[in-house]
């Protein structure tokens, strides 16, 4: 987006994708070059819009994942990261159990926050916008981040405004 157009509407930080892993190593492996983050950051600092780079990890390549969005944020300037839970740590979708998908959840946390904290800056998540409907999500380990961002979907704004009201209280 134009940075003057999100500025002229309230817009204060922007997320950019760093990283989309998929199940498989070799399935949807997305990866934004340093350069065009850098480029992409630049117009929105100028304009004092903070950037957080934002990725979609999974159960079981946490090392790949942290190594790719921490590097990349120290190299880019990002003011942080934002990790997106959704199905990578829903557990049976992803594959492993509730139990399996606990550890490798809070191994992910403890490299995050341990690789934020060397680079300095900070690191949260977002993940489904009802916390409980998703009873079997890794909550605790994820609640030891900086913050959380609540994720609303455009067909979630058809809900009554209950439904932003119990998304904020949930996180």
């Amino acid at each position: 987006y134009d940075p003057d157009f999100l500025v002229d509407n309230g817009i204060r930080w922007v997320a950019a994708q760093s990283i989309w892993q998929g199940r498989k190593k070799s399935s949807s492996n997305q990866k934004a070059r340093d350069s065009y983050l850098r480029r992409l950051i630049e117009a929105y600092y100028d304009r004092g819009i903070a950037v957080f780079l934002w990725g979609f990890p999974w159960a079981g390549r946490e090392d790949e994942f942290v190594n790719h969005i921490m590097n990349q944020a120290n190299n880019v300037n990002a003011m942080g990261v934002i990790l997106d839970i959704e199905t990578g740590y829903y557990p049976g979708k992803n594959g492993y159990s509730k139990g399996e998908t606990d550890k490798k959840a809070q191994y992910l946390v403890d490299r995050s926050l341990e690789t934020a904290r060397r680079h300095g800056f900070k690191v949260g998540f977002c993940g489904p916008s009802q916390v409980g409907n998703f009873p079997n999500y890794p909550w605790l380990a994820f609640g030891r981040l900086d913050y959380a961002v609540p994720m609303m979907y455009a067909s979630d704004c058809c809900y009554p405004r209950v439904f932003f009201k119990s998304s904020y209280e949930g996180y």
